[in-house]
């Protein structure tokens, strides 16, 4: 049967995820923001040690107010017994922010000092967010 233990364990050790062993992502919109859970953790380090991006980032999904879906509550509404069900992180004021950074360089007054100010005051309501659910793969200290 498709939805054996055997089958479920295979599938979720294919993700490499420690602790993860037996749920394996039913739906392309799971693996999606699993995939942002972990993802959320390089653009921050990105952005904060000015590294900068890629030309071309693939998303999984953007949700609500330019985030992108952490949790394990699907977009579609499908709920799950989590405590994290529809966190959420800084997506698009994060990318934004970086290209100001980039144009305004260090400049804190007019124009610049607001964006600055109103882009960092937008990513402080969804920031990372790293929590132990070992039953939907996401792990606070891995990678």
């Amino acid at each position: 049967p498709l939805h054996s233990d055997d089958v479920a364990s295979n599938c979720a050790k294919q993700f490499g995820i420690p602790n993860m062993t037996e749920w394996c992502p039913p739906t392309l919109q799971d693996i999606g923001q699993l995939a942002n859970y972990y993802k959320q953790i390089t653009l921050e380090e990105a952005y904060v040690n000015g590294w900068g991006f890629p030309n071309a980032i693939y998303i999984d999904g953007l949700d609500w107010d330019g985030t992108i879906r952490t949790g394990t509550q699907l977009l579609n509404g499908r709920k799950r017994d989590t405590d994290h069900n529809t966190d959420a992180y800084a997506y698009a004021d994060t990318m934004v922010a970086w290209n100001v950074q980039v144009a305004c360089g260090d400049s804190t007054g007019g124009t610049c000092g607001d964006l600055k100010t109103t882009l960092e005051t937008r990513r402080a309501k969804h920031p990372v967010a790293r929590w132990d659910d070992h039953a939907y793969g996401r792990q606070a200290s891995w990678p």
